[in-house]
């Protein structure tokens, strides 16, 4: 595999939402468990999201139905 710089690693590190403070801290560290922690609330924010979306479709069934 080739190797990445820390310039194109930061890059890639902040157009993946992470922050200042977590990419400072992977690129002294390298511990993957900063990236495997983002990676986790990312899922759980996605969870939530999912969870408002099937609230409003079931608000919009319930209007369509009674309209």
């Amino acid at each position: 595999m080739d190797q990445i710089t820390d310039a194109a690693l930061r890059t890639l590190l902040q157009d993946a939402g992470c922050s200042e403070e977590d990419i400072t801290a992977y690129l002294k560290t390298r511990r993957p468990r900063i990236l495997d922690d983002y990676r986790r609330t990312l899922v759980e924010n996605i969870h939530v999201l999912e969870q408002k979306i099937r609230y409003l479709d079931y608000l919009e069934y319930c209007l369509q139905k009674k309209g």
